[in-house]
């Protein structure tokens, strides 16, 4: 009996990986028949996504290394992460930076400077070979010290 439900549980996570895999596929699919008729859109999915120069582990060594912690996030005890959103051109170049969620006290401007202030650009997406613009979003964690 138990080997059963075994067999149907894997069964179904195979399926649902299945699912997202087609999904994923089909999402690509249209953006490349969108990046025909306008390559100048703008893409949240991409055959290959944009990057930092150097990767992203790269990209949040400068930010541990660069994130000057609000005075007033600090006094408050404020903590938390805040999503910033942007495009990356097809030069590199970071466009439309903006912060989705924020947690106040300063640290969304810091967070979007944090990405402004990143010196090396960024790699562009590739959509059928070709550079796009693509949508990013990335977490910008703000931890006091001593805080576990």
């Amino acid at each position: 009996m138990i080997s059963y439900i075994l067999i149907g549980a894997l069964l179904t996570i195979a399926a649902l990986f299945a699912f997202v895999k087609i999904q994923q596929m089909m999402q690509l699919w249209e953006a490349e028949k969108e990046f025909e008729q306008n390559p100048d859109a703008v893409f949240t999915i991409a055959s290959k996504r944009a990057s930092p120069s150097g990767g992203i582990k790269a990209f949040y060594k400068y930010v541990k290394a660069n994130l000057r912690y609000p005075l007033k996030a600090k006094d408050a005890g404020v903590e938390g992460c805040v999503f910033v959103r942007f495009i990356v051109e097809k030069d590199g170049s970071l466009s439309d930076i903006y912060v989705v969620k924020g947690i106040g006290a300063g640290c969304d401007e810091e967070a979007i400077r944090l990405v402004e202030s990143y010196d090396s650009a960024w790699t562009p997406a590739q959509i059928s070979g070709q550079p796009a613009r693509q949508k990013l979003v990335l977490p910008i964690f703000f931890k006091l010290e001593g805080n576990d």
